[in-house]
């Protein structure tokens, strides 16, 4: 858990996975569970990089006390315009709110987590209606992921290296 999977080998006995840290680690199976930039789907499919969507989400995680009233349901609440959609939420037990707004940018390379400006994320909400940017305003401390995204692939099996499912979900 919470190490990363540079490369593995298999033999009939197991397999074994080298680590980042260096450390090798021996088991009788691996399920890549290691995200979009996965080092075990580099070997078993080898598919390369993946797509940049030019879809950018910013996200800010506020008290709710500072989330309008009116806005506080118990429920994922879309908010869609051109090109751009506001989608909040509450989190551990009501006392914050996730507050997720992705707008198409074009944005030219893939980013996780950096801090951006309010100005920068209402950027994509200038056309919309006034209430959608006092929903935005209420954020703070935003960070930026720039969506990318995969083709289905046919074989997610590579010997002890089983899957759950053999063909894409569509």
């Amino acid at each position: 858990m919470s190490s990363e999977v540079l490369s593995y080998n298999q033999d009939g006995a197991g397999v074994t996975v080298r680590l980042a840290s260096g450390e090798n680690v021996r088991g009788s199976a691996l399920i890549g569970a290691d995200g979009l930039w996965s080092n075990v789907r580099k070997q078993v499919v080898g598919d390369g990089p993946p797509r940049i969507s030019g879809h950018t989400t910013y996200r800010s995680v506020i008290p709710t006390e500072r989330m309008p009233e009116d806005l506080r349901w118990n429920a994922a609440t879309l908010w869609a315009g051109p090109k751009c959609h506001i989608v909040h939420y509450p989190l551990q037990g009501w006392k914050v709110f996730n507050l997720v707004v992705t707008y198409h940018n074009d944005a030219p390379e893939p980013v996780a987590g950096k801090p951006v400006p309010e100005a920068e994320v209402l950027k994509g909400f200038e056309h919309v209606n006034e209430r959608a940017k006092q929903i935005i305003r209420h954020g703070s401390d935003w960070r930026l992921w720039v969506l990318c995204d995969r083709d289905p692939v046919e074989n997610w099996v590579d010997g002890r290296l089983p899957s759950s499912a053999t063909r894409p979900i569509r």
